[in-house]
């Protein structure tokens, strides 16, 4: 623990050497590894940015935003508190832990109801009359219209205000946002950094998948004509039956990457387009007119669920034909 924190310290001490001399942005991405989010680390620089040494709790000062994916009808103002008691009893706080803690089953997104708070709270004038902060945890649970709201502020930010964005995927995290925030990586061994999936081990994994992913897609289809037709995603079942639970996991994050990338040809973003399908017999075009505005966003919550149900060792055939089955309807 003494490792981590000497590390911890020098993180702290560099950020604020470029935050002294106004090298840091409006707008900050920690990246952290899954199991290496340290919560207390962004509380206490915030603490420094807005001038609050008191150690009072940081979430009811009037000059910061906390914002946490929440479900429907939940009181956020109770999960603030958990959270708070949450961060006191662990040095590292992952998501999923945190849903562990508050024994929460169901998925969580960041709305565009809170995106449009966040907004109306970055143009009041500041409590103290210094600066104002905004932190946003888990920044991948953005609904695809909370994330074009959220680009809007970070273009033209007001002014004494700082946007901490947190995320565990750069993978899941869309480039527009990426573009337009300066990114600190952290892992656990050694701070700062674990870098995201190359660009070329990406493409080695599309290609080890790529048949299972027009496999799975053309018996999507077929499924809104006939169930029967589930039966031809067995082969898939049983190459990913006897993978491990990382692999598993990592297909359906491609997966989500196809469908972005498809959604991204759809409207015409070719330049964001980081992957297609090239198969000769696979018309990728066509495949991405399906995928819009109104179905994206059901998808990628499907998707979310796959890899929770994972999480929690269920079985793959039952993962993937609950996902076939429900996307069936969405294109």
């Amino acid at each position: 623990m003494k490792y981590y924190k000497k590390n911890y310290k020098n993180i702290f001490e560099n950020f604020f050497k470029k935050y002294f001399y106004k090298k840091i942005p409006n707008s900050i991405l920690f990246l952290f590894e899954k199991n290496c989010v340290i919560l207390r680390l962004i509380i206490n620089l915030s603490k420094k940015i807005i001038q609050n040494n008191k150690k009072n709790n940081i979430f009811n000062n009037p000059d910061l935003y906390f914002s946490i994916p929440i479900k429907n009808n939940c009181n956020k103002n109770f999960l603030l508190k958990k959270l708070e008691e949450f961060v006191k009893k662990n040095f590292y706080n992952s998501f999923y832990e945190w849903n562990l803690f508050i024994n929460n089953k169901s998925n969580c997104f960041i709305s565009v109801e809170e995106i449009n708070s966040i907004i109306k709270f970055s143009y009041l004038k500041s409590y103290k009359g210094g600066n104002k902060i905004v932190i946003i945890w888990m920044i991948e649970k953005l609904t695809i219209s909370a994330s074009n709201k959220l680009l809007k502020i970070l273009e033209q930010p007001p002014k004494k205000i700082y946007f901490i964005l947190i995320g565990e995927n750069i993978n899941l995290i869309l480039p527009t946002i990426l573009s337009r925030t300066y990114i600190i990586n952290i892992n656990n061994n050694n701070f700062p950094v674990k870098k995201h999936i190359k660009e070329k081990n990406k493409l080695q994994l599309i290609k080890f998948f790529e048949n299972d992913f027009i496999l799975l897609i053309r018996t999507i289809f077929l499924l809104k004509k006939n169930i029967k037709c589930i039966y031809f995603i067995y082969p898939i079942i049983k190459k990913l039956y006897n993978m491990e639970k990382d692999k598993k996991i990592l297909f359906f994050y491609l997966l989500l990457e196809i469908f972005r990338n498809a959604y991204l040809t759809n409207i015409k973003l070719y330049k964001l387009c980081s992957l297609t399908i090239k198969k000769k017999k696979f018309k990728w075009k066509i495949f991405s007119k399906k995928i819009n505005i109104y179905n994206i966003e059901k998808i990628m919550i499907n998707i979310d669920l796959s890899i929770i149900y994972i999480n929690k060792n269920f079985n793959i055939k039952y993962i993937l034909i609950n996902f076939a089955k429900k996307i069936r309807f969405l294109l």
